[in-house]
C-alpha cells in the first residue's frame, strides 16, 4: 500500500493539500495560520483512523501479542491498548516500531511519513516543523526515523516491527 494513497482516507483533504504544497520544491511555507492542522484533523477522527490503519497495517490476519505470539487477545478501548489472554502482556500498535515511546498522536506520524514520501525525502527538518507544529528537536527526531523506516521498507515494515529501525534520537516527545 502506498503511504500516498492512504493518507487521503486519513485526513480532511484541506490537510493533505496543503501538505503536499508544502513539500512541494519552490513553496517557500506552509499555508496553514493560527492552530495549523489540530482543528481539522480531531474533527475529522484521524487520530483513531490512524490507529485502525496502522492495526490493519500491522497485523493484516488479526491482532497477535508481540511478546509470546498467541492470538486471545482483549481490547482494552479506554486506553487504545491490547491485552493478551495467553501471557497478560499489555502493548499497542506502537510497541516494536519506531513510534514506541513517543508521545506524538500517530495523526502527526503518519503526516511526516506522507510528506516524506511526497517529497522524496527530500523535506527538511525545518519544515516538518512547521508541517506538524513540533519543536525542532522533536522534527529533528521524527524526520531521523521516518527517513530509517522508509530506507528499510516504508511504513509497512515499520509498523510490523520488522526493520529495525529504533532511533538512538532522543524520542519525539518534546511536542509543542
Amino acid at each position: 500500500m502506498a503511504i500516498q494513497e492512504d493518507v487521503r482516507d486519513l485526513f480532511p483533504s484541506t490537510v493533505v493539500q496543503a501538505v503536499a504544497r508544502a513539500v512541494t520544491p519552490g513553496t517557500d511555507a506552509l499555508r496553514v495560520r493560527g492552530p495549523g492542522f489540530a482543528g481539522p484533523v480531531t474533527r475529522f477522527r484521524s487520530e483513531e483512523k490512524c490507529r485502525t490503519y496502522l492495526e490493519r497495517l500491522r497485523w493484516p490476519e488479526g491482532v497477535r501479542c508481540p511478546r509470546c505470539g498467541g492470538r486471545g487477545i482483549s481490547r482494552i478501548r479506554r486506553r487504545d491498548r491490547f491485552e493478551c489472554n495467553d501471557c497478560r502482556y499489555q502493548f499497542s500498535v506502537r510497541v516494536g516500531t519506531p513510534l514506541q515511546g513517543s508521545h506524538l498522536p500517530l495523526w502527526k506520524w503518519m503526516l511526516a511519513f506522507y510528506a516524506m514520501a511526497e517529497s522524496g525525502m527530500r523535506v527538511s527538518t525545518r519544515r516538518l516543523c512547521r508541517i506538524l507544529d513540533v519543536s525542532y528537536p522533536t522534527a529533528r527526531s521524527v524526520r531521523v526515523d521516518v527517513a530509517r523506516a522508509m530506507a528499510r521498507g516504508g511504513l509497512g515494515s515499520a509498523v510490523a516491527g520488522t526493520d529495525g529501525s529504533r532511533s538512538n534520537a532522543p524520542r519525539a516527545a518534546h511536542g509543542r
